[in-house]
């Protein structure tokens, strides 16, 4: 992750990010593989979510990415759990810093459906996954963000 000075005027990029867990507790991460354009070569494991549609609210962007990324259409992404500021560089090249919004979103199953991928997410997801808090202990791959063990633990979900 590319970090600059907080002096540096950068666009900002509001998103809605989403942790979501199984009855057995596991969160649900991503594995984006750019094999081309400005990120080539880079991989690692995220949560779903994205950034925010022009006049969108938070809590509409992690529906809407809810159903995008899973196929799972949810009313009320619950409350919000945490909140980051990131500097990091987007698909296009572009350095942005992110204002990060978490939302905890139990699901009893969730069977991953790509119906509504984007053509950049059919070409960056390469898997899903199901992680326990040992898994994400144990990570010998990038997995961002890099405290998710610590807003899951202050959130009360693990």
């Amino acid at each position: 992750m590319t970090v600059q000075p907080d002096n540096v005027r950068l666009p900002e990029r509001p998103s809605s990010r989403l942790l979501i867990l199984d009855q057995d507790k596991r969160l649900l991460l991503f594995k984006f593989v750019h094999r081309s354009g400005p990120l080539a070569g880079q991989t690692f494991w995220a949560t779903a979510g994205g950034g925010l549609d022009p006049g969108e609210s938070y809590e509409a962007a992690a529906c809407r990415e809810m159903l995008e990324e899973t196929g799972l259409r949810i009313d009320d992404p619950g409350p919000q759990i945490a909140q980051r500021s990131a500097v990091f560089r987007v698909p296009d090249g572009q350095l942005v810093r992110a204002d990060e919004r978490f939302f905890l979103i139990r699901v009893a199953e969730l069977k991953i459906s790509t119906q509504f991928w984007s053509d950049l997410e059919r070409q960056t997801m390469a898997e899903h996954r199901w992680w326990s808090r040992a898994d994400l202990k144990s990570a010998n791959e990038p997995v961002y963000p890099e405290n998710l063990i610590e807003i899951l633990t202050s959130a009360g979900a693990w």
